[in-house]
């Protein structure tokens, strides 16, 4: 890939909101292949949406079979530039092998909540991913305290990291762990 490219320079520098999210579309991911968080955002109710690559509704991938024998029919329309026939000669021989390629949909483990009760109002909200470190913060303030919760999943320990933090004083905050709105994760 060329480092040139904005897409690259864009990774240096985090992408952020001002506002929370209002469903999973908008949530701020970080993950590690196995393990992955969707953070929403909320200030004074977060949610962060949970999940495990081994979670699915209905079936996971199947083998693919072997129909390499269908190969050089399918590169002598490619090289004719026959790409829609070349792609149903190559479905045709997967089905005919009986590969349906149904992968389900992914299955949230569980959302985790962190609810506090609101003391001022907030001000200065900020919900941002580090796209290279792949933290994701959510900040405000109230008054003239600064506080902050921050996640990052672990790729060395397999495990999600999750800091709420204050510049004053203690945090007071409620924990629950329930299941993820199914209706949400079928449309994922």
């Amino acid at each position: 890939m060329d480092n040139s490219s904005p897409l690259c320079a864009d990774q240096s520098r985090p992408f952020f909101q001002r506002t929370p999210a209002a469903d999973w579309h908008d949530a701020l991911p970080s993950g590690n292949g196995v393990l992955g968080a969707c953070v929403y955002g909320g200030v004074y109710t977060e949610r962060v949406c949970l999940n495990h690559e081994g979670l699915w509704i209905g079936t996971r991938t199947q083998e693919l079979p072997d129909v390499s024998t269908s190969l050089p029919h399918v590169r002598n329309l490619l090289d004719q530039g026959e790409l829609e026939k070349a792609e149903h000669v190559y479905r045709d021989a997967l089905t005919e092998q009986g590969y349906q390629g149904s992968i389900g949909r992914s299955h949230p483990a569980a959302d985790l909540c962190c609810c506090r009760p609101p003391i001022h109002r907030h001000r200065n909200y900020r919900r941002s991913l580090d796209m290279t470190t792949g933290e994701v913060t959510v900040s405000w303030s109230e008054r003239k305290f600064q506080l902050s919760r921050r996640l990052f999943v672990s790729r060395a320990d397999d495990l999600i990291v999750w800091e709420l933090s204050a510049d004053a004083g203690t945090v007071s905050a409620s924990f629950s762990l329930g299941p993820h709105d199914l209706n949400d994760a079928i449309d994922m």
